[in-house]
């Protein structure tokens, strides 16, 4: 729509390691909902990874792609509602279900309370999920995080909040020049005061970055494709890069260098990582783990189990459910064309 405002005539490469490093954010997330409800131990520093923040900003990075390559803003929204919106609705419909049979099945839980599972679709299918996102009232500023179905469901109102922002950003920096320059450069600053202000703002910060690098890949990818590296090293450093991200290098840093690692050239695209292409698992993995959580932490047979069988079971089903998510609904709603319709097969 505006390509030509902003001097963007080609489409970000896709040889690059995001797809991968969505899917590592993915396991981080798993593991650290592991560690906070079924009080497993820290595994590799993953506890400390800002997954959330970083998957804001690949999404920015990308989201803005979409708009820019879309032929109407319809066109963009249609997709961005595909994307989102049939996963989070089957996530929200049959997490909610499973949790309250659970609950019925062990006794925690009677058919009386199948007004508790209406409020909870109520909400949540709205997006409210901070409204009620429990099986049954309580106080929400102390017990929230102990009984909600499903932990990570905040986080996309926010997203569909900044797929709406885009547009409006970028119609303000089409005739600009230095427009989106100065809005990377405030965004990372921003970013730094992380330890200041609220996950909300944060992220907020990142997803700007996320814009801010894709309306300037004139100026980063020209340094880029001067580089050429083996696939083995530009998977290495991307690793590399998300370990120091868990408490080691300050977000703001962090950034920038796995953006700029992600896309470094290979010497030969064929001997990429083809681990990356699953990388769209991830929001089915995002999604599902929760719901799964809750419902093993109500059996007592983890009890049992060491911590390492815990989180493998954990990790191996949320996979496996994603998967499903994948085949049996997000991909029915993805175009031919898509990347990702091609790319898991």
């Amino acid at each position: 729509m505006f390509k030509k405002n902003l001097n963007i005539s080609e489409r970000l490469s896709y040889s690059n390691e995001f797809d991968f490093t969505r899917l590592i954010l993915a396991f981080a997330v798993v593991f650290q909902h592991c560690s906070a409800i079924l009080k497993t131990n820290n595994v590799l520093n993953f506890n400390s990874i800002p997954a959330v923040p970083i998957f804001i900003f690949i999404s920015g990075l990308f989201v803005s792609e979409s708009f820019i390559f879309s032929s109407s803003i319809k066109k963009y929204f249609l997709k961005r509602i595909k994307r989102i919106f049939p996963t989070y609705f089957t996530v929200v419909i049959g997490g909610g279900l499973f949790v309250f049979m659970t609950n019925i099945l062990l006794g925690n839980s009677n058919f009386t309370d199948f007004i508790s599972l209406v409020k909870y679709y109520l909400f949540n299918l709205l997006f409210l999920n901070f409204k009620y996102p429990c099986l049954q009232n309580t106080d929400l500023i102390t017990n929230a995080k102990d009984c909600a179905v499903n932990g990570s469901l905040w986080t996309i109102k926010f997203e569909l909040l900044f797929y709406l922002i885009l547009p409006l950003l970028i119609f303000l920096g089409r005739n600009s020049k230095k427009f989106f320059q100065i809005l990377t450069l405030i965004s990372l600053v921003l970013v730094a005061l992380e330890n200041n202000v609220s996950i909300y703002s944060t992220i907020f910060f990142c997803f700007l970055c996320g814009v801010g690098f894709s309306m300037t890949r004139h100026n980063w990818n020209s340094l880029l494709r001067k580089i050429k590296i083996n696939s083995s090293l530009r998977f290495s450093l991307v690793i590399f890069i998300i370990f120091l991200s868990g408490g080691i290098l300050p977000l703001y840093l962090i950034l920038p260098l796995l953006l700029f690692t992600s896309f470094l050239p290979t010497k030969d695209i064929s001997k990429d990582f083809k681990i990356s292409k699953f990388g769209d698992l991830s929001y089915g993995i995002y999604l599902i783990h929760f719901p799964l959580i809750r419902i093993l932490s109500a059996t007592p047979v983890l009890k049992i189990l060491p911590d390492f069988f815990v989180i493998s079971l954990v990790l191996s089903l949320s996979v496996i459910g994603a998967f499903i998510l994948y085949w049996k609904v997000e991909r029915k709603f993805l175009e031919k064309n898509s990347y990702y319709y091609k790319l898991i097969s």
